[in-house]
């Protein structure tokens, strides 16, 4: 723990005689914070171990003391990947199970030879209420969790085609998931393509939308506009559903090589997230920065901000007196600029992917209008300049 200087206040190893991996956390109601990952160890601040790796939680009070730790396994390997605090004090914490023998997970596995995805509700002692398992006969694991008012929401990254899951693309999706209180599914979406993707970041919004950041190798499905050359290499993927699990759109972000979510990310609004992710093998569309590394390969950190410019909000709030408006988006053959006041002029400017001006068009009225049947379907970039002031959004083109 460090203070706001960035002085360490206190510092502490969990732990015992093997491997112990933490692999997420979070921050408790009483000041404390909760470790989440997994654990090889049956000694020193382990109290049980089942077998090879179990999934592992330790609770750390404000001073950083010990308070309460707890495993939950079986004979095979166990990880935790996930965990949220929840309402009523206690925790929702979620991973991938092989599920073997004895240990405290208990379901029926759908697959003998592939992990399931394993959900755990414990009360704020850490004793579990109910815990459920999801997913079909390939891979699956509990990557990423939110609580809602009625309810949960879960990523699971599937392989699986059968089971649970319904709507796979192919290779491993993400697969989105509604739960009540009691575990049981309200409505899902698998997400994505012929190839792979993956998240952990998932996001509340306003009238219960959800925003999900993370990593998309494919061309097809779900995912429009991936810059990769390879299908080994991903964008970022941003995916924005509503509150029952509809798409409402989906954004890449990234150049030739690859770009993942690999550092986490931060809401600053309904429309404004902060992501640190790498990227390798530039040039990079959205990259604005040259690798520092000495090979292509070897990975720099790409901190970002985007903004979700699908809204009407953002334009608002930058011309309050003008109240620009920028629709239909995604446009087919038109797209509307529209002063809300009164007539304005000034001029907008139209950009590709690669920043090179396509279209720019002077504004005397209160509706300005693009032809978009003049370009290729795709994303675009515009920026309005009146009387001084600017806001830039995008289009999507189909």
């Amino acid at each position: 723990k460090i203070d706001a200087m960035g002085n360490i206040l206190w510092d502490r190893i969990v732990g015992g005689n093997m491997l112990d991996q933490v692999w997420t956390g979070t921050a408790t109601s009483d000041g404390g914070v909760v470790a989440l990952g997994w654990t090889g160890s049956n000694d020193g601040d382990v109290s049980n171990w089942y077998g090879l790796y179990d999934i592992w939680m330790v609770k750390l009070n404000s001073e950083g003391t010990i308070v309460a730790d707890k495993s939950l396994g079986t004979s095979s390997f166990d990880w935790g990947v996930a965990i949220v605090e929840t309402n009523d004090g206690g925790f929702l914490l979620g991973g991938g199970s092989g599920i073997g023998t004895g240990g405290n997970i208990i379901c029926e596995p759908y697959g003998s030879d592939y992990s399931d995805a394993v959900l755990f509700k414990l009360d704020v002692d850490l004793n579990i209420e109910w815990q459920r398992c999801y997913g079909g006969t390939d891979d699956d694991v509990v990557s990423g969790m939110l609580e809602v008012e009625d309810g949960y929401i879960l990523l699971i990254g599937t392989y699986s085609n059968d089971g649970d899951v319904s709507g796979w693309h192919g290779g491993s999706d993400i697969w989105v998931v509604k739960i009540d209180f009691d575990g049981n599914i309200l409505w899902q979406n698998c997400l994505g393509g012929s190839f792979n993707e993956s998240s952990q970041i998932i996001f509340r919004l306003g009238n219960d939308n959800i925003m999900i950041i993370g990593s998309t190798e494919s061309q097809d499905g779900d995912v429009v506009g991936n810059h990769s050359q390879s299908e080994y290499s991903n964008d970022i993927w941003l995916v924005k559903l509503n509150g029952e699990g509809d798409l409402l759109w989906q954004q890449c972000i990234g150049g030739l090589g690859n770009e993942e979510t690999r550092f986490g990310a931060i809401k600053k609004s309904d429309t404004d997230f902060v992501i640190a992710g790498q990227f390798n093998k530039g040039p990079s569309f959205d990259v604005g920065c040259v690798p520092f590394g000495l090979y292509a390969d070897m990975p720099d950190v790409w901190l970002f901000e985007v903004k979700d410019t699908t809204t009407f909000v953002t334009d608002y709030e930058a011309f309050p007196e003008n109240k620009l408006k920028v629709y239909p988006n995604p446009a087919r053959d038109y797209v509307l600029f529209e002063s809300k006041k009164v007539p304005f002029s000034g001029k907008i400017t139209i950009m590709d992917v690669f920043g090179k001006e396509v279209k720019r068009l002077k504004v005397k009225a209160k509706k300005t209008v693009w032809d978009t049947r003049e370009v290729r379907s795709g994303v675009y970039f515009y920026r309005v300049e009146i009387e001084g002031e600017t806001v830039s959004g995008k289009i999507v083109v189909q």
